[in-house]
């Protein structure tokens, strides 16, 4: 059975994955396009937490009226799931000065909070931390940040553990356009 996994290609591999897995947390990154799919999914993933998506550009109504019905109607945790430096679908650029991305993450918490949200956690577009990044969340509250498992060696190298921070491993994670 595994030999006839691997030979299946990636994307039909990750919705499979996402169906039969434990995830740990959702992106969701689109979700004009996937909420009734994310809906679908929910049902059956209740304790996955949803990591709303942010990017410096302003949201949507549709996309945060949808945010608010989904919150309202399933009780999985929520997080924070910003794009510092980009849109969210370019390739990722080198992260910002501290001050910026200060600004790009205290609006997205803002518009948590507009839904009602309080959290704690924080997972950065395309995985991309720096130094700055810790402290911003650590001003911010956010002091639960989500980082892939295979990023937090190199992460760990390179910044240590930021005091008042603490690392999720996240093993395993979906977008909700992978559904």
């Amino acid at each position: 059975m595994l030999k006839l996994y691997r030979k299946l290609p990636e994307h039909v591999r990750s919705k499979l994955r996402g169906k039969f897995l434990y995830t740990d947390e959702i992106h969701i990154e689109r979700i004009e396009e996937t909420y009734s799919r994310l809906v679908k999914w929910l049902r059956n993933h209740r304790e996955t937490m949803l990591m709303l998506t942010f990017s410096p550009r302003k949201p949507s109504k549709k996309t945060l009226n949808l945010y608010k019905e989904l919150i309202s109607v399933f009780p999985n945790p929520v997080g924070l799931h910003v794009h510092i430096c980009d849109d969210l679908y370019s390739p990722p650029l080198p992260l910002p000065s501290g001050f910026k991305q200060y600004e790009v993450i205290k609006s997205g918490l803002e518009y948590l909070r507009k839904l009602g949200v309080e959290t704690r956690d924080f997972t950065s577009g395309h995985w991309s931390y720096n130094e700055a990044t810790f402290i911003v969340c650590k001003q911010l509250g956010l002091t639960n940040v989500h980082i892939r498992c295979k990023h937090i060696p190199e992460i760990t190298e390179k910044y240590g553990i930021p005091k008042g921070i603490r690392l999720i491993p996240v093993v395993r994670h979906l977008h909700d356009y992978d559904l």
